[in-house]
């Protein structure tokens, strides 16, 4: 047994020596095999970037500022016009009852404007407004007198409209009509009195259809159109309504551009035609004198 382990390990070293020799001489080749090298490659998958896709930058064009051409300083500055629209329903009726009895004593039914100026701070401002038909009123009854008076909006005051009636024993007329106009700081009023103006009998109703004009003072204008009214009434049924027959203003000369309808006028052309009839009267008796002396002088 140890005879044969010597054996082998001789022969290993004759082997290993041999081979030695072997490849100092260069006739073996050696393959060295190397393990496979493991190339770890850590892959960090990025999340992909997002795209960002510019909006177009919105272009705002601004209007052009408007160029404020100031002119020169005045006393009184350029007027305003303040103008309220005129109602689009049916014409508003007023009915003025007496306040104990609830009796309607008058009744008024017209599409009615005011049209005026004003000056505050050298500043003039036109009005032109119409009644609406949801105007808060009042009114005041009487035996001699009735009168309504009804307030409303116009541009930026509170106006107040009175129209005063009177009752002539057979008939009735208006007697005056006064504008009141109330602003921020101040107040104005502009009346006018009449003589003979929207009269019609007593029982009966005034009626103008093309209206007319009232000229207050103070070049204050109230226009009237599809008007009706009827003062000194008795309506006790609770649902008033104008009596069966009425007086036009073509027939009474009610409708007339709103200067009074007084008798100054035909009185004074009444008054010239008597007075050119007495001139034609005395100068026929002075000819006619005059032609019967000649007469008696030829005689003579």
């Amino acid at each position: 047994m140890k005879n044969s382990m010597a054996l082998v390990l001789v022969l290993a070293l004759s082997t290993a020596m041999v081979y030695s020799q072997e490849i100092n001489k260069g006739n073996v080749s050696t393959t060295t095999t190397q393990a496979p090298t493991t190339t770890t490659t850590s892959t960090t998958t990025k999340p992909p970037t997002p795209t960002t896709t510019n909006t177009p930058t919105s272009t705002t064009t601004k209007p052009p500022t408007p160029t404020t051409t100031k002119s020169p300083a005045s006393t009184t500055k350029p007027s305003s016009p303040s103008t309220t629209p005129k109602p689009k329903d049916e014409t508003p009726i007023y009915a003025v009852h007496e306040h104990e009895s609830n009796v309607t004593c008058l009744l008024l039914q017209a599409n009615i404007s005011v049209t005026f100026n004003y000056t505050i701070n050298k500043t003039t401002t036109n009005v032109h407004s119409y009644i609406p038909r949801n105007a808060s009123y009042d009114g005041q009854c009487g035996r001699k007198t009735e009168a309504i008076d009804i307030e409303f909006p116009c541009g930026n005051l509170t106006c107040s409209l009175e129209l005063h009636f009177t009752n002539s024993s057979t008939v009735f007329n208006l007697t005056a009509a006064n504008l009141t106009y109330i602003g921020e700081g101040f107040s104005h009023a502009a009346s006018h009195a009449y003589t003979s103006k929207m009269y019609s009998n007593l029982g009966t109703y005034y009626n103008c259809s093309k209206g007319f004009n009232l000229t207050l003072e103070k070049g204050v204008m109230v226009k009237m159109t599809d008007v009706k009214v009827q003062a000194f009434m008795d309506d006790k049924s609770g649902k008033p309504s104008f009596g069966s027959t009425g007086m036009s203003c073509d027939s009474n000369g009610g409708g007339d551009s709103g200067t009074k309808t007084d008798a100054i006028v035909p009185i004074a052309v009444g008054a010239a035609l008597a007075a050119m009839v007495v001139i034609v009267l005395i100068g026929y008796c002075i000819g006619r004198r005059r032609t019967m002396a000649g007469y008696q002088a030829m005689n003579s």
